[in-house]
């Protein structure tokens, strides 16, 4: 089980340009063909985003942050919350405020959760327009959502979406599997936390301090073990 951003892919200034390349998707096609082995990516994207990426790979993708899951060509399944479709347009309606003249802010409206990204604008600007989305939310907590925050990004979301719920998940679908669950953002403390003792969880990235028990540098030694994993006999 594989986050995505900045674990299989380098974090880009935009979502749309961390593109997963053909090298990678090949990897993964191999990996998947060999008997037993399944692979995942559970991911705070939206599920839709997803599937048009990885177009092609069986793979078992699950977005919104773990809450939205679908097995290779079978329908989705709701693991968390769903919002109303009203409450999440007036969600994104805040955000774009928080943006609103201010350059390098991006809005991304995931359908259940909406996430402000501040990478490519001044810092300050950016913390003050964070902060300022933090604030227009805030009547809307009781109604179900919270507020995360991420690398660079400050993102409302359903209450009890998280990742760990896609990792237990796929543990009971799988009781005899050896579970791995490899992330890089403090969204993935999740996973690793639903995973526990009971398979392997590795943090990908700059160290801190994690529930993870191992770590691997970047992306770029993930690819090298998946290399590995796809010449497994």
């Amino acid at each position: 089980m594989f986050d995505y951003d900045g674990t299989l892919v380098p974090i880009a200034g935009r979502p749309e340009e961390a593109y997963p390349d053909a090298g990678l998707k090949e990897l993964l096609k191999k990996i998947t063909s060999k008997p037993g082995t399944c692979l995942a990516v559970i991911s705070g994207r939206a599920l839709e985003g997803l599937k048009n990426m990885f177009q092609g790979v069986p793979l078992i993708l699950a977005g919104n942050h773990g809450s939205l899951l679908q097995f290779p060509g079978r329908r989705p399944v709701a693991l968390g919350p769903v919002p109303s479709p009203e409450l999440t347009r007036k969600i994104a309606a805040a955000a774009g405020e928080a943006a609103r003249g201010i350059e390098g802010l991006l809005v991304e409206d995931k359908g259940t959760s909406v996430a402000l990204h501040y990478r490519l604008a001044e810092p300050q600007k950016g913390l003050a327009a964070a902060a300022r989305f933090r604030e227009l939310v805030e009547p809307y907590l009781a109604s179900g959502y919270e507020i995360i925050t991420g690398k660079k990004m400050v993102e409302a979301r359903p209450r009890g979406s998280h990742k760990g719920l896609a990792v237990n998940y796929l543990i009971s679908r799988f009781p005899r599997a050896f579970p791995c669950f490899f992330g890089d953002d403090l969204t993935d403390e999740d996973a690793f936390a639903a995973l526990g003792s009971r398979g392997l969880s590795v943090l990908v990235g700059r160290p801190r301090e994690t529930l993870a028990a191992y770590h691997l540098p970047g992306p770029e030694a993930v690819r090298e073990l998946l290399v590995k994993l796809a010449g497994f006999q």
